[in-house]
């Protein structure tokens, strides 16, 4: 099978070329018909009148024989080309007689085929345009047929200037106009090609060329650079990503490679390495398993879309207190004020809460009180661990983000947990801060978005 051909896409010069082209052409057109047509119609009704005022001229003059016709034509235009005159005279005792310009004349008048158009305008084989006048006179008629070939040529010196000048106007204006679309394609096309030599690893504002105008080409610029900047750190911070995530990944790798080789090597002379070897390699197949749950949970929000809806907050803060107290050997004390309905997803919202709740566990001392409090449109989550640097409280929603007290120490973790809930909330429409507890410790508050209900 043949596949379509696709027709080019036109770039803006070429579209503004082709329309005012177009245009020029359409308005010339139109000025050389009605112009045509203005001077052809002057030109036969000056034709008419001339023939008109011949024969009333003729007719003042009482031309009643052929000395008087003979007389008369010695000082008239009759014979002058194309201008057929006959002249029908009644006398009592003569009766009809007629009077010819020339032979000519009177071949044309009353052999010539002739065809009638409108207004007095005939058709003569092999002849053209005539027009025919008949005025009545006292003692018979005149009548004047007058061809229009010398209207017609003067009509078509003036069509024939009128093209050159046309011409010479439209391949001027073409010029022009190609010129014009240049210059104002120019800041597009080179703001294109900028684009499409951009490096996201660089900075993307001095890659692009200063735009000063026009302003929809400014406006389209700046809109670039923020969205390529956004793109940049997008793809910079996928890079660390991936690098964190291979990183993260090899730790427990190298562990359970190290577990493997120790088995392998003492575990026969000195079985009692196995147990210790063995547990190392559960705590590591455990993080890893972790890692990984975390990292297909980020995946699948990245694409997904929280339906919300309206839950009065005591419900889903009793619903998590529930959940937290029969999955956690932490002692946990519940602090409760008249709270709000919210606009929230409630189970994305269970999660959020519970991964701040572990870690409030994990950096907490394990025989210190976790406190869970319901107020308005908040639910804070408060221990008395380690606590969070103010310099941190930002960095610690980013992914593989380890605060130095959680790395100093021995508390296993992947970095990926309020990452994973910071995306949650932003989807859920949630906030997460971060207080100082005295005498210490750390307040997680999470702000919920106000129900109209």
């Amino acid at each position: 099978m043949f596949s379509e051909k696709t027709k080019p896409i036109k770039s803006s010069r070429n579209i503004i070329v082709g329309t005012f082209s177009r245009l020029f052409a359409m308005i010339f057109l139109v000025l050389v018909v009605v112009t045509s047509s203005t001077v052809g119609y002057r030109l036969l009704l000056t034709r008419q009148h001339d023939i008109i005022s011949l024969a009333k001229q003729m007719n003042k003059e009482d031309i009643d024989s052929l000395i008087d016709w003979n007389s008369w034509r010695e000082n008239s235009i009759v014979d002058v080309h194309d201008v057929y005159v006959q002249i029908t005279l009644n006398h009592a005792s003569h009766g009809k007689k007629y009077l010819y310009s020339d032979t000519a004349a009177k071949t044309l008048i009353t052999k010539a085929n002739k065809t009638a158009l409108i207004n007095h305008y005939y058709w003569v084989d092999d002849r053209g345009l005539y027009y025919k006048y008949l005025l009545p006179t006292n003692d018979g008629q005149i009548l004047v047929m007058v061809g229009m070939h010398s209207a017609f040529q003067t009509l078509q010196i003036v069509v024939v200037s009128m093209l050159l000048a046309i011409l010479l106007l439209y391949i001027l204006a073409i010029f022009y106009i190609r010129r014009l679309a240049d210059k104002i394609s120019a800041p597009l096309v080179n703001f294109t090609r900028a684009v499409g030599q951009v490096s996201l690893e660089e900075p993307i504002e001095p890659q692009l060329p200063t735009i000063t105008a026009p302003a929809e080409v400014r406006t389209l610029r700046e809109t670039s650079v923020s969205w390529l900047e956004s793109l940049r750190d997008q793809v910079l911070h996928e890079k660390d990503f991936i690098a964190n995530a291979s990183h993260e990944l090899k730790t427990p790798l190298a562990a359970f490679r190290g577990n493997l080789a120790l088995i392998h090597r003492r575990g026969q002379s000195h079985p009692e390495v196995i147990p210790q070897a063995l547990a190392h390699l559960d705590q590591e197949a455990e993080r890893m398993q972790a890692l990984v749950s975390q990292l297909l949970a980020m995946s699948h929000i990245e694409g997904s879309t929280a339906l919300q809806s309206d839950y009065p907050l005591a419900l889903i803060f009793d619903d998590f207190a529930a959940q937290v107290q029969s999955e956690s050997s932490r002692e946990i004390r519940i602090e409760r004020q008249t709270a709000k309905w919210v606009l929230t997803n409630q189970e994305n919202t269970l999660y959020v809460l519970k991964i701040i709740f572990e870690n409030a566990v994990k950096y907490s001392p394990a025989d210190s009180p976790i406190i869970l409090r319901l107020k308005d449109n908040l639910i804070e989550i408060i221990d008395s661990g380690l606590g969070i640097p103010v310099a941190d409280r930002k960095k610690v929603f980013e992914r593989f983000f380890r605060g130095d007290r959680a790395h100093s120490s021995t508390i296993n973790g992947t970095g990926l947990g309020l990452a994973l809930a910071a995306e949650l909330a932003e989807k859920n429409g949630l906030t997460i801060r971060f207080f100082d507890h005295q005498p210490k410790g750390t307040i997680a508050q999470v702000s919920f978005t106000v129900s109209h209900k």
